[in-house]
């Protein structure tokens, strides 16, 4: 699928899966922790703003440029450890939400959540799992 591509074509693939590890870390997560918890935060939102769309654009460019210059094996497989890195921080960030209490600074009683933390390995390692062996299973499915 990415054998032939030049550079600027291959930075043009991988923008999208850049896009979502950067927003799901610089613009979801950073929003929804705000939100969730504003009245807890001596700033305003657009004041978080620009520097998670700094770091947005910085990881954007950076990741992109670094898997363009990767070879053919090791773009494929980097575009792909990214799109999943990144699907399971959205997962992470909104699915499983737990309720951990206000960011007041009071202590959070882990041994009360280690269960929270059980399920979200789990899921974690199977999605990891699967982007290991998944690709193989989708090779042998007969292409049209």
């Amino acid at each position: 699928m990415f054998m032939n591509q030049t550079i600027k074509e291959r930075i043009f693939s991988s923008f999208s899966v850049t896009a979502f590890l950067g927003f799901a870390l610089f613009v979801f997560g950073p929003s929804y922790i705000y939100f969730t918890n504003a009245l807890e935060f001596s700033y305003t939102y657009s004041e978080i703003l620009k520097y998670c769309l700094f770091l947005f654009f910085a990881v954007v460019i950076s990741f992109s440029l670094i898997l363009a210059t990767l070879s053919n094996r090791f773009f494929e497989k980097g575009v792909s450890l990214l799109f999943a890195i990144s699907f399971l921080l959205w997962v992470q960030g909104n699915i499983l939400i737990w309720d951990y209490g206000p960011l007041d600074g009071r202590f959070i009683k882990w041994e009360d959540l280690k269960y929270y933390g059980y399920i979200d390995t789990m899921i974690w390692l199977c999605g990891l799992f699967f982007l290991f062996t998944g690709r193989r299973w989708y090779s042998n499915l007969p292409q049209s």
